[in-house]
């Protein structure tokens, strides 16, 4: 079947509103975190005519698609990665071409420190006795934020938690609140424009991950290109040591959880986890417990690469059924939590979406390490 693919990258200056529109060449989207990233190779000029002239660090992006099978479909965008502009490099030769790297609008959180205090002056509630909703321990962050913002459920899950001033990002702190939750809630931006396609605001969601399967992968159709799964044990723990801070004159904070089941299964496997900001028992079990749950057994993962699916997103749920792949014993026919979503958009071909399930690579942590995370703190390392 004929497809007609069309992609450009809108470019929004923050001051004066302005749009440039740019022709996409090739573009690499990855969604495998609370901070997407995304390569985009754009055409740089035509003759005398700079079209990165007015484009610059940070600027606002979003890359929109189209998708027809007929000249005489009309031509509807769909946007499939939004964010800023972290850095560009043009290159010349059998053209000339730029490729602008961007990162998703959440990247502020990876920039904001938790502080006692908002910029307008009003205080930061920073430590949550237990039975605290996480829905709460978020919303009490959201004024640090100033271009971005949090949309929370009215209720979520329960915890103590307390975050020490100027030792975490607020970053730091969703993931901790993922942990806790045993990786059934998570974040994602929304972005919000006005009629004339003009960007208004940005708001991180917390959200229960999907439950229903969105879609399924199936062997001996032509939507499925290639897959590649395995039962990964690598990372099985089934025994939590969380330690935390020492109080003055105390004994260490420490968490312990354990699963007699995975245990009996696979033997004793421990880990033990260091994060002096945490500055209680309780808070210690509570992360502890959130890792047991996700650790104590053996992962299906692996890949799929299928045709273009700009519908499937990062925390999705999707049933696999490929009967050519058998693991444990059996055809492999389960729901997956899609951990890693990367579309690529060739110069020449077809364009392909590879799913990951189960665990993935951090390359998008890597990424971001290289370019936001230099130099940041960690939880060995304080500013006192």
């Amino acid at each position: 079947m004929l497809c007609l693919f069309d992609s450009r990258l809108v470019v929004q200056n923050d001051i004066t509103k302005n749009k440039f529109f740019l022709q996409v060449v090739s573009a690499s989207i990855e969604h495998s975190s609370i901070i997407p990233t995304a390569s985009i190779e754009v055409i740089a000029n035509n003759g005398d005519v700079d079209y990165l002239s007015a484009i610059s660090f940070d600027n606002l992006v979003w890359l929109e698609t189209s998708m027809r099978y007929s000249d005489h479909e009309k031509v509807v965008w769909e946007k499939w990665f939004e964010g800023r502009i972290i850095s560009q490099s043009e290159q010349w030769g059998n053209g000339s071409t730029a490729t602008i790297l961007c990162v998703g609008h959440a990247i502020e959180t990876a920039n904001k420190l938790i502080l006692p205090q908002t910029p307008s002056g009003a205080a930061v509630t920073t430590e949550f006795p237990a039975g605290t909703d996480a829905s709460r321990i978020v919303g009490a962050f959201g004024g640090l934020l100033t271009r971005t913002g949090f949309i929370v459920p009215e209720s979520s899950f329960q915890t103590e938690y307390k975050a020490i001033p100027y030792q975490k990002y607020i970053k730091d702190v969703l993931e901790d609140l993922v942990y806790i939750s045993a990786g059934s809630y998570f974040f994602e931006t929304r972005t919000i424009y006005n009629a004339d396609q003009v960007v208004t605001s940005c708001l991180i969601h917390m959200r229960p991950v999907p439950t229903t399967p969105k879609t399924i992968i199936k062997s001996g159709t032509p939507k499925l290109f290639s897959a590649h799964f395995e039962s990964d044990g690598s990372e099985v723990f089934n025994y939590i040591i969380q330690k935390g801070n020492t109080p003055e004159g105390g004994t260490q904070y420490q968490g312990i959880a354990q699963d007699a089941t995975s245990i009996a299964a696979y033997h004793a496997r421990q880990r033990a986890d260091v994060d002096t900001s945490l500055n209680s028992n309780d808070l210690c079990q509570s992360l502890a417990a959130g890792k047991l749950a996700i650790t104590k057994n053996p992962k299906i993962t692996g890949t799929a690469t299928i045709i273009l699916s700009p519908e499937i997103k990062w925390k999705d749920l999707v049933t696999v059924n490929i009967k050519q792949i058998r693991l444990n014993g059996s055809e492999l026919n389960a729901n997956l939590r899609v951990e890693s979503v990367r579309h690529e958009i060739p110069h020449r071909g077809f364009p392909t979406t590879t799913l990951e399930f189960g665990s993935l690579q951090k390359s998008t942590d890597d990424y971001l390490a290289e370019f936001y995370l230099k130099n940041r703190l960690t939880n060995s390392q304080f500013i006192s």
